[in-house]
């Protein structure tokens, strides 16, 4: 085979690998791959054979482990002729990395990037050498996005996009990997347009492009439309359907969305799920996500243990020192809470809308008890107009209760022009979280309301007239969705969310 007659193969291997596999073993079109089918020719595998192997993985007919196990048998075969030019073998280790991520062995995938980056300088042909280089910095750069690193992801992945030759899968990949990035630096509106280029694509997504849209829906939901449509995407995302080295993230951007919808017991339990495989930055996010919300099911001490496994990132979605300040103002430091959001603040614009947006609720609430109403004033001014802009009401961060009905109060009788004060105005604890009140049925409800009453499991089964195995039932019920181990601490979430009011 001619060293470059790979290349169309490996286009196929990626676009078309159900026609590729098919041609390979002569049943299907003899041009599909536009490359002749060499392993009918010889005994001896080559090129064709393993990038079939790729194909049927691609294809959905083979597992990862097992196209895995056959590719390394023919690659080795291949390699030990020593006569592989540079494109096969670039070719060749970007499939075998594809496979090894796909399985989660990262660093197996890291060892064959390198050696493929090492075979681009020996192709002198430019447009060849042009699309390879392409090729593998979006496997690099989704590389790096799985490891956490996403300063490395980001710049490959805009590499990539940058040289514009990018074929149809690939950029699928790209241009998701970079809506994820892209949100994480805090541009929530370039974001978007990266990842309206992959819904706009009808054709269908490749696995890792798919699993990338939905961890950035979600990451975007609050910012891009109304709650009730991407309440019903976080449903509809099956994490388990992504591909293996994908679903830690896709659990954690669940539980993401949960946590900033105030979803709390199921923000909880999606994060239970994320028990390891994230690293870098996201281990670091999901501690966030596990910290803010033990600390809003009234878990203080399990928060701060988390919180305090957080590294400092300017561009943390979901910053330490936020929620630091916020649990600050609830046990009424103030110099706690000051120091804290003076992290914040330091990072300035850099923040996504939302975050700065908070900063100034958290700046007014502060401000406001300290009695320095002037500046309580602005900086809430600035929270509403932030707020009316970017049309959201919930952001994770919002000072104790008391405070924003200060600060809505004062805000109406200055005048303010606010659209927004009214949907302000009606957030509470209880109106927040309806939607894990609204999870327990009607006789979970009955029973909770029992239990915060000081009822025994025996006195409740005799109000409600019921066994008391069926109470017991209920009750397991009702801890598993509010996010509760006992009795005492369904008790305390229920009555600080108000679900028995």
């Amino acid at each position: 085979m001619d060293d470059f007659s790979v290349i169309p193969l490996w286009a196929a291997a990626r676009t078309q690998p159900t026609a590729l596999v098919e041609a390979v073993r002569g049943s299907g079109p003899a041009d599909a791959a536009d490359a002749p089918d060499e392993a009918s020719e010889a005994d001896e595998p080559s090129e064709a054979d393993i990038l079939r192997v790729f194909a049927a993985f691609q294809a959905g007919e083979s597992t990862a482990s097992a196209s895995l196990l056959t590719f390394d048998i023919l690659n080795e075969s291949l390699e030990s002729r020593g006569s592989r030019g540079a494109a096969e073998a670039i070719v060749a280790r970007l499939a075998h990395s594809h496979l090894c991520r796909a399985l989660g062995r990262l660093e197996d995938a890291a060892s064959d990037v390198a050696a493929a980056r090492g075979h681009l300088a020996s192709i002198l042909h430019a447009p060849h050498r042009l699309a390879l280089t392409a090729d593998v910095l979006v496997e690099d750069g989704l590389l790096h996005l799985l490891r956490g690193d996403l300063a490395a992801a980001h710049e490959s992945l805009l590499a990539a996009t940058d040289l514009g030759v990018l074929s149809h899968p690939t950029a699928q990949s790209a241009w998701a990997g970079l809506a994820v990035t892209t949100y994480v630096y805090g541009d929530p509106v370039d974001a978007d347009m990266c990842l309206r280029r992959v819904e706009a694509d009808a054709s269908p997504l490749g696995a890792d492009a798919a699993a990338l849209r939905d961890i950035a829906a979600l990451l975007l939901s609050p910012e891009r439309g109304p709650t009730a449509e991407f309440y019903a995407l976080a449903r509809a995302v099956d994490a388990p359907n992504a591909p293996a080295a994908w679903v830690p993230l896709t659990l954690a951007a669940h539980g993401y969305f949960m946590a900033r919808e105030s979803l709390f017991a199921e923000a909880l339990e999606q994060m239970q799920r994320v028990a390891a495989g994230l690293d870098g930055y996201w281990s670091d996010w999901a501690d966030m996500i596990r910290a803010f919300v033990h600390m809003r099911l009234g878990g203080v001490e399990s928060g701060w243990e988390y919180l305090e496994r957080v590294r400092p990132d300017d561009r943390h979605a979901l910053c330490p020192f936020r929620e630091i300040a916020a649990l600050r103002l609830r046990l009424n430091d103030l110099p706690g809470a000051e120091a804290a959001i003076a992290e914040c603040e330091l990072v300035g614009d850099r923040h996504v809308p939302r975050s700065r947006m908070a900063i100034q609720w958290l700046r007014a609430a502060i401000e406001l008890r300290r009695g320095r109403i002037a500046e309580s004033d602005i900086h809430a001014d600035v929270a509403l107009i932030t707020m009316t802009r970017n049309d959201t009401t919930g952001p994770m961060y919002f000072p104790p209760l008391d405070d924003i009905r200060s600060l809505v109060a004062r805000a109406r009788a200055r005048g303010t022009a606010i659209p927004l004060l009214d949907r302000v105005a009606a957030l509470d604890d209880r109106s927040r979280l309806v939607k894990t009140f609204v999870a327990l049925t009607a006789r979970e409800r009955d029973v909770l309301s029992l239990l915060c009453a000081g009822a025994s499991s025996d006195q409740i089964a005799d109000e409600l007239v019921l066994s008391r195995n069926t109470i017991k039932t209920h009750l397991r019920r009702v801890y598993s969705k509010l996010g509760a181990s006992s009795a005492q601490e369904a008790v305390r979430i229920a009555r600080w969310m108000g679900l028995t009011v």
